[in-house]
């Protein structure tokens, strides 16, 4: 059996792996996006946007999580296989035929025919997702993250090769799903080239798989409707056109969560099942991965807040004029959104399905109440202020449930975390007061705006982990978030020779 400290550098590594492939796979979406802003409208965009939401929400009600349950029970027999595929396949099929039924009410509630054809050809895409091998989970299962990084990388290329010639040819919303299209099929095919297995049809493991998925599929809706119910609100009140702008601007305000904390969570989950099995108590060092996260997320959201309105015109053109702001309002999501994400892995490796489910469904509901309550007031500013309000509302709920299973010792962490608000507010405080922060650039100096966004980006992150760095020096060098980035910091260098000085930066001060 691995030990603690194995598991704990395969983690690392598998992190590293999937921060690898986020990076590759973000470098190329985000030059993908910046093309398709030119080619196509906002509009184009919000229409995709409502196919795709209300199919995700189809898909997560026939969401079983099975994957998740082979992970955690350590399945990895033939049985556990074919069974998981089985009750995949048949919620492919459950997928798509819920689509299909529904189309003519989803085209009603939107008021927009064109999402007719989308629809079907997005329920073709489910029911061939259905079929994919369930087998490729060993990946995750065994912390080999280098095969599940070709698993995400190659469809991932194959749909932009696809997409981008098409919307150079086509000017249309139908090159998005020629790019769905290629990336699924393109995945069908790799799970079975990277891990060769025929399946069969069986049920002969299905209590072990449904004894956890059972709350983990209650789980996976309350997420759903968390993730997509914004869409599917804004998208019935203010049109695709207004919708195509406000996704877009979440999309890229969220960079920070899609680039750091989620390819950090999904190693984290195989990890800690990994150590719960052998009795570790994973619970206990939440907040320590929240503050590791929050000292990369913080000043990542504070640097796409204050140069949005300097780049966002220059780069995506004058059509997306309204997504700068919103930007800037949505970027404070990035500072509550580790919490969540972190106590929502933890609380599901460790088995508490039910009160992940808990936290997600009271967080969904109030969401869903406000956001409703906002965008009746038809100003999208304000609605976007809203949401940035209901994720802070998630990930107090998150917290409580920590709460009530007595593992939530905030008093340890209240110093770095407060070392943590004052980087933030010393940088922000700066960027403000250089005259430069949430300035707009003027439409005829383009290579000013581009050079005010990047200098603001650079100077704000610069500005905050060298503020944290002197409370840390200040405080005596504690343990904590700090010392345990500049440990895994000095392991990074250790090999080019230039760790002494790390090492002896983490040693703590003497009293």
């Amino acid at each position: 059996m691995p030990s603690t400290a194995s598991i704990a550098h395969r983690v690392a590594v598998g992190a590293g792996w999937l921060m690898g492939w986020r990076l590759i796979s973000r470098i190329l979406g985000f030059a993908s996006t910046l093309t398709l802003a030119r080619l196509l409208v906002p509009a184009d965009f919000g229409l995709i946007a409502m196919a795709t939401s209300f199919a995700a929400v189809v898909d997560g009600l026939s969401q079983l999580r099975v994957q998740d349950a082979l992970i955690r029970n350590g399945a990895g027999d033939r049985d556990s296989w074919d069974t998981a595929f089985t009750l995949q396949a048949a919620r492919g099929l459950l997928t798509a035929t819920v689509i299909v039924v529904a189309t003519p009410a989803t085209v009603a509630w939107f008021g927009e025919p064109r999402l007719a054809p989308v629809l079907l050809v997005l329920a073709g895409l489910a029911f061939l997702a259905g079929f994919e091998n369930v087998a490729t989970v060993e990946f995750r299962r065994t912390l080999r993250f280098g095969r599940q990084f070709v698993l995400l990388a190659v469809p991932r290329l194959a749909g932009l090769a696809t997409t981008i010639p098409l919307a150079f040819a086509w000017r249309s919303y139908w090159a998005l799903i020629a790019g769905m299209a290629a990336l699924r099929l393109s995945t069908l095919v790799l799970s079975y080239l990277l891990k060769p297995h025929r399946p069969r049809v069986t049920l002969a493991a299905w209590h072990g798989l449904i004894g956890f998925s059972l709350w983990a599929w209650a789980s996976t809706i309350a997420s759903m409707v968390w993730e997509r119910s914004d869409a599917l609100i804004l998208g019935g009140v203010f049109g695709p056109q207004d919708l195509g702008t406000y996704l877009l601007a979440f999309e890229i305000a969220l960079l920070p969560i899609t680039e750091l904390v989620a390819p950090a969570t999904d190693a984290l989950f195989p990890g800690f099942a990994a150590a719960r099995a052998e009795g570790s108590d994973v619970l206990s060092s939440t907040f320590l991965v929240i503050a590791t996260l929050l000292i990369g997320v913080v000043p990542a959201a504070l640097a796409l807040s204050a140069s949005a309105a300097a780049l966002v015109p220059v780069i995506l053109g004058p059509r997306w004029e309204l997504a700068a702001p919103l930007i800037a309002i949505l970027s404070p999501v990035c500072i509550f959104a580790p919490v969540s994400y972190t106590c929502g892995t933890m609380l599901m490796a460790s088995g508490y399905v039910r009160q992940h489910f808990l936290a997600m469904a009271l967080a969904s509901v109030v969401k869903i109440g406000v956001v409703s309550l906002a965008a009746r007031t038809q100003d999208l500013l304000l609605t976007s202020a809203v949401l940035v309000a209901c994720v802070a509302i998630e990930s107090l709920a998150f917290l409580v449930q920590l709460r009530r299973l007595g593992r939530l010792d905030l008093r340890r962490w209240l110093p770095t975390l407060g070392r943590i608000a004052l980087a933030a507010a010393v940088t922000g405080t700066l960027a403000v007061l250089s005259g430069q922060g949430w300035k707009p650039a003027s439409p005829q100096d383009p290579t000013g705006g581009l050079l005010t966004g990047a200098a603001l980006g650079f100077g704000t992150c610069a500005t905050f982990w060298l503020t944290l760095a002197a409370a840390w020096w200040y405080a005596g060098r504690p343990d904590g978030a700090e010392r345990r980035l500049v440990v895994l910091l000095a392991g990074v260098c250790s090999g080019l020779g230039r760790s002494r000085l790390l090492r002896n930066v983490s040693r703590r001060r003497p009293s």
